[in-house]
């Protein structure tokens, strides 16, 4: 391999490498403090200078961008279907990927405490207009997943075929992803934690189960 190319690939690693550790600087502060976290907080943690920081993102906001886009990517693996899923009906799969997000609270729940601050410190204000615009093409991605399967629900006669997907994708999705959110925030300890989750997570996929049945088939 030529020296060039060498030098080319060790330094995209070296990249990568820095991008990698100031998105987890940022997973790390957000779930230690309450406040709004800084830029020079970031590149301390991370181990950066603050022109190194903007080398990578011009913004905050495309910081907590990228973050968040690697969540939406977590969140997506945990959904995606299995060869086993295949032969299942679409509400079954619906649900399973909908519950899949109590997988990754109990597993990941420091993504999902990073979802809870995007939120409420981003969403409305932390981003320019070309990052709301790249943040709603990755939660429509997103959501196509889900939608596979509650189409297929609808064609298979196993979720009523009057529903909006996109509506019902999106309330339900929300509905779900707060409750995650909720039981992060409120929790005592680890342990508190998952007993919250698992309870308030079969209430809730029940409780849609049973909007989502068509009735002559209850």
């Amino acid at each position: 391999m030529p020296t060039t190319q060498l030098a080319n690939e060790s330094w995209e690693r070296f990249r990568d490498a820095q991008r990698a550790g100031i998105a987890a600087a940022i997973i790390e502060l957000v779930n230690e403090q309450d406040s709004v976290i800084t830029i020079a907080q970031i590149a301390d943690r991370a181990g950066v200078s603050r022109p190194t920081f903007y080398k990578y993102f011009p913004t905050l906001g495309a910081a907590m961008l990228h973050v968040h886009r690697q969540v939406i990517d977590t969140i997506a693996e945990h959904g995606q279907q299995s060869p086993s899923e295949e032969d299942l009906d679409g509400l079954t799969q619906f649900l399973q990927r909908m519950s899949a997000l109590a997988s990754l609270a109990r597993v990941r729940p420091d993504l999902i405490r990073f979802t809870s601050y995007f939120d409420f410190t981003f969403r409305r204000h932390g981003l320019t207009d070309d990052e709301h615009r790249a943040l709603q093409e990755l939660e429509v991605a997103l959501m196509e997943i889900a939608r596979e399967s509650f189409r297929k629900g609808q064609q298979d006669g196993s979720i009523r075929p009057e529903l909006d997907i996109p509506h019902m994708v999106e309330v339900i999705g929300a509905s779900i992803l707060g409750l995650a959110q909720r039981a992060l925030v409120t929790a005592d300890d680890p342990s508190a934690r998952e007993i919250d989750i698992e309870r308030h997570f079969a209430t809730a996929l029940d409780a849609w189960r049973a909007y989502l049945t068509p009735q002559n088939a209850t």
